[in-house]
């Protein structure tokens, strides 16, 4: 795991060394679009080049939502010009390349059916289904300004959550990946109550060390 987080972060690292704030708002676009490509090492390895110095906390926020957004409209058109029928049979044949399954469509349109547009807001809170909620919204033909508008609002909280967790880890932000490796599933909510624990425990420790200096 931690190879693999480690290479990870080296090609995300070199892409924006050498691009930029374009580079992470390709970064974050493909990360949209492909799950494998996972926000939660973007995001606070983003944040972590703030906490150095070498990007700015708006520059970052706001390359990090347009990416999100570009990334978000490539799915929306996918469900527009798709049918159903085509995205199931795209996700039977390619799925296992994105780690989509067909289970996980069916769920995330059961979720978009009960909650509408709101899903798009909720989205970003659950994994599984931040990404894929876009596709039944260009299948129910949700109007693109009003996706787009969820969509920056939704993807700007989220960055700005994880950014900034990034930013308070500093050098120990890869701890934050043990963590959302294990609770994935939870919501958001959970993520930023975990993250609080851990820089508490930071805390007490150093004022541990110094009362016994």
């Amino acid at each position: 795991m931690v190879e693999i987080i480690e290479e990870v972060r080296l090609w995300i690292e070199s892409i924006i060394a050498v691009l930029g704030y374009p580079g992470l708002t390709i970064v974050m676009a493909l990360e949209t679009l492909f799950p494998p490509i996972p926000s939660s090492l973007v995001l606070p390895l983003a944040g972590f080049m703030v906490y150095e110095g070498r990007l700015s906390f708006v520059g970052v926020v706001v390359a990090g939502t347009l990416g999100a957004v570009i990334g978000s409209v490539g799915l929306y058109y996918i469900g527009r010009w798709g049918d159903e029928r085509l995205v199931r049979r795209f996700i039977r044949r390619y799925g296992r390349y994105m780690r989509v399954t067909e289970n996980e469509l069916d769920k995330t349109l059961s979720f978009f059916h009960r909650y509408g547009a709101l899903a798009i807001l909720i989205g970003p809170l659950i994994p599984m289904l931040r990404s894929l909620v876009l596709i039944p919204a260009g299948m129910r033909g949700l109007p693109l300004p009003k996706v787009v508008l969820y969509v920056s609002f939704s993807a700007t909280i989220y960055n700005v959550v994880l950014i900034y967790i990034g930013m308070l880890l500093g050098q120990n932000w890869k701890v934050l990946l043990e963590y959302i490796n294990q609770y994935q599933n939870l919501s958001l909510i959970v993520l930023v109550i975990v993250v609080a624990l851990f820089m508490v425990r930071v805390y007490l420790r150093r004022r541990l060390r110094r009362s016994g200096e």
